[in-house]
Order: C-alpha cells, then structure tokens, then sequence
C-alpha cells in the first residue's frame, strides 16, 4: 500500500481489520489513522532521499 501511494484513510482502514480480525482487539481509528500518517511521512522521506 505504501508503494502505490494509497490515501491514510485506506491504510488505516486495513490496519483496524488486522487489529480485529487477526488479533481480536478493538480498533482505534484516530490511533490508526495517526500511524497511517506516520508511515505516508516516512514513506516521503525515504523517497526524498533516493532510496
């Protein structure tokens, strides 16, 4: 997902069904969406940089 450049949203979408479906917890979907965000950024910086 982080390759194709996909919105936070969705991202954070996929994160809640792995948090509930694969590990039976209750998602948090400011808290997901959140690291959703956090990995866009680092995806950014890695790409700024030529990696």
């Amino acid at each position: 997902m982080l390759i194709e450049d996909v919105e936070p949203e969705v991202i954070a979408e996929y994160l809640e069904n792995i948090e509930s479906e694969r590990m039976g917890l209750n998602p948090d979907k400011e808290h997901t969406l959140h690291i959703a965000q956090t990995l866009l950024g680092i995806r950014e910086a890695i790409l700024e940089r030529g990696f």
